[in-house]
């Protein structure tokens, strides 16, 4: 059994496809799989309304209702851009952005060809279907009239799209102005996957991992050189080229030559985000100062979601992948949200970061285990403030202070996120 806010429950999780690791952490804690009465749901997709009408009470999900529109491309920018039309500059961390259709794409390129002409220069653009995942769909590209191509082709049929949800989810393409000034290690370009745990969304609280993925581009960057391999971090891409040969050897031998000196060793393309921090902190770079911004862009993210999500009950859970890339100038964007980040374990460094993980959400969403051995050891503090809640590798960054938890009761007419966004930026 296991005590949860003083109540018993059995150790059950219901059948299916749940992330290995996640099963290994759960059975090592003595949770057995049950197809009914079961204590935790996991699920990778977004819960159905009938499954949230046939919870009972005790049972755990791991989705808020209505918060996956903060993981979908086109939701997110619209989500962002309302707010910062609202609230000003405290919102000018994601790149610029358009939502192209067949509807919207005659006014978005009459738009850009007038502010190209006026600039006297090319923009360099992304784009990513709304609803796609690894990196799959995604253009590179100076001329936008290229991604009217892509909606041409999905009309008649050209492109590889296997249903009609498909067809919807790439009918609608997010393009991004390329972000040209990435923070780069020994010329090579790279992204974070940071965890954020969220246990209530009205009122919000929100704990973030003390670990994570840096995930590289396996080829040196270059702006000019449109190649993939040099503007993608997509672990998934990364790992296939590797495997079907389309990176050669000495490609290989050279990323590696160049990041393990700084980074240590790793999943090839990936290495953990304290080995970043460790390497910025030889550079003289004030990590802190960086994590601080990176906790502003989340926070603010999540306030502008939460007054979406209508109900926050006590039995639900979240975690969320934020996908944070660092310009040259140390300043974070935030590229993408993602609905259960990829828990899948491909090699040490992702042992490393996700076991540990999933032990320390479980302990944080059920309690900690009365035998100590079944918790992962802690790792040191670097990035915690020790005045505020931590389980294991997660600390709550909101509320933040007293004054902050008071105000979220204000969330629904902005005063909340005005407040916030003139905390972080001091």
């Amino acid at each position: 059994m296991q005590a949860v806010r003083g109540t018993l429950l059995p150790k059950t999780y219901r059948e299916g496809r749940i992330p290995p690791v996640l099963r290994h952490v759960l059975r090592k804690r003595g949770w057995s799989p049950t197809a009914e009465d079961f204590v935790l749901y996991w699920k990778n997709g977004r819960l159905t309304s009938e499954e949230r009408a046939s919870c009972k009470e005790g049972q755990f999900f791991n989705h808020f209702p209505d918060s996956h529109w903060i993981t979908k491309k086109g939701h997110l920018q619209n989500l962002l851009k309302y707010a910062q039309v609202k609230y000003g500059d405290a919102f000018n961390f994601f790149p610029r952005s358009w939502i192209f259709s067949k509807y919207s794409q005659d006014i978005i390129l009459k738009y850009e060809a007038g502010r190209e002409a006026k600039l006297k220069e090319k923009t360099l653009w992304i784009g990513k279907p709304s609803s796609s995942s690894r990196g799959r769909g995604i253009v590179l590209t100076h001329n936008l009239s290229d991604f009217t191509t892509h909606l041409d082709l999905i009309g008649r049929k050209e492109v590889d799209v296997q249903t009609e949800k498909q067809k919807a989810d790439y009918d609608l393409i997010v393009v991004q102005e390329y972000i040209k000034n990435p923070h780069l290690i020994a010329g090579y370009k790279y992204d974070l996957r940071l965890y954020v745990l969220v246990r209530s969304f009205n009122p919000l609280v929100a704990y973030i991992y003390d670990d994570g993925l840096v995930r590289f581009c396996s080829k040196p960057y270059c702006e000019e050189d449109t190649d993939l391999l040099r503007h993608l971090t997509n672990s998934s891409i990364q790992q296939k080229v590797v495997h079907t040969g389309y990176l050669t050897p000495e490609e290989e031998t050279a990323f590696n030559e160049a990041i393990t000196p700084l980074l240590g060793e790793g999943d090839f393309a990936k290495r953990t985000l304290r080995s970043l921090l460790a390497h910025m902190h030889q550079e003289g770079i004030d990590y802190k100062k960086v994590w601080k911004e990176i906790i502003h862009v989340i926070t603010l993210s999540l306030l502008a979601l939460a007054p979406g999500v209508k109900t926050s009950p006590e039995n639900v859970f979240e975690l969320f992948g934020f996908d944070i890339m660092l310009t040259a100038d140390m300043k974070p964007k935030l590229i993408e949200v993602n609905l259960a980040p990829s828990l899948a374990v491909g090699g040490p460094t992702d042992h490393v970061v996700k076991q540990p993980l999933v032990s320390d959400l479980l302990d944080l969403v059920f309690g900690p285990e009365e035998d100590p051995s079944l918790s992962i050891k802690p790792h040191s503090k670097i990035l915690s403030d020790s005045t505020l809640p931590s389980v294991g590798g997660f600390n709550q960054f909101f509320p933040f202070n007293e004054e902050s938890s008071n105000l979220i009761t204000n969330a629904s007419n902005g005063a909340l996120i005005s407040e916030c966004g003139k905390k972080w930026l001091e």
